[in-house]
């Protein structure tokens, strides 16, 4: 049996946890776009764009639609599931600088729920790169801030006016993470920011409070390599 095929048999057995921890460079396909047209398939969702992974932590099928409430409740089967799944902004296109992908953390044995293990300094230390696969590319970032928010929704901005108001927008980012980062941002810095919801003590007392994993593409332009 190819590993094409097992992968493809995987992706069905998992049904709603898509956590496939899949090495891309070692399937016999033609393309990665083969193997998300074969995913579609197999869960008959055409909404599936990507895969996530952060080695030793996650990995998840990453969908997007035409809003970002219908994969809040809704699996990689699109049936009603209170886990969710993981997805894109619907507003993001192709050519955006900055990628955003949410997703739930309250259930075990979904992709996001060990997200919040990046309050401790040492795990962010030891698990500091993103991997995002589309369909004609691999994207890698750099993890450079994590911080929780509580009332300042500017981080969910895709378009600015100019590149000085791009670069303060990211510096801001920068500045407000737990921990430093030797990073360096500028003006064509692509961004991934990861969004899933806070279970930190200090801040229960709060209506909205989320958890952002947030990266800097570090291999700008990777083709892909079958």
């Amino acid at each position: 049996m190819s590993k094409f095929l097992l992968v493809l048999m995987m992706l069905f057995s998992l049904g709603g946890s898509n956590r496939l921890d899949i090495d891309f460079k070692e399937l016999e396909v033609p393309s990665f776009k083969e193997f998300f047209t074969s995913a579609r398939s197999t869960y008959d969702n055409d909404d599936i764009v990507g895969y996530l992974k952060i080695d030793g932590v996650m990995d998840s099928l990453v969908t997007q639609t035409t809003d970002n409430s219908y994969y809040l409740n809704h699996d990689i089967k699109k049936e009603k599931n209170k886990s969710g799944q993981v997805f894109m902004d619907y507003r993001n296109e192709k050519n955006d600088k900055i990628t955003l992908i949410y997703g739930h953390n309250s259930y075990k044995n979904i992709p996001f729920v060990n997200l919040e293990k990046y309050y401790d300094k040492d795990f962010f230390n030891e698990h500091r790169y993103i991997d995002l696969t589309l369909e004609n590319e691999k994207k890698s970032y750099e993890i450079f801030s994590v911080y929780v928010e509580t009332d300042d929704w500017d981080y969910t901005k895709l378009k600015f006016d100019n590149d000085n108001e791009y670069l303060d927008h990211l510096e801001k980012l920068k500045s407000n993470s737990m921990f430093a980062s030797d990073v360096q941002l500028d003006r064509d810095s692509e961004i991934l920011i990861l969004q899933t919801c806070s279970h930190l003590k200090e801040y229960k007392d709060y209506e909205n409070k989320y958890l952002l994993v947030i990266g800097r593409r570090i291999e700008v332009n990777e083709e892909v390599e079958i």
